[in-house]
């Protein structure tokens, strides 16, 4: 798995690194779920503190659907 080190600068979250690196917010589960050691045992803090190395997985980019006018397929 291809993936980015991150070091946290302080107040960071979750979602913003999803965004900044997917450009997509709602991508915070691919980060979280490559940091297990981050978020267990006890509750995932929602604020990075500062030093802190997250994993960020590079993503394979999703090819965009072929469109065939009507006439043609």
């Amino acid at each position: 798995m291809a993936y980015f080190e991150h070091i946290c600068e302080g107040g960071e979250r979750w979602d913003t690194l999803a965004q900044q690196f997917y450009n997509d917010a709602r991508k915070m589960h691919v980060i979280l779920a490559a940091n297990p050691q981050l978020i267990s045992p006890g509750p995932t803090p929602l604020v990075l503190k500062k030093g802190m190395r997250v994993i960020v997985p590079v993503l394979q980019e999703e090819a965009a659907p072929v469109s065939v006018p009507p006439w043609r397929a």
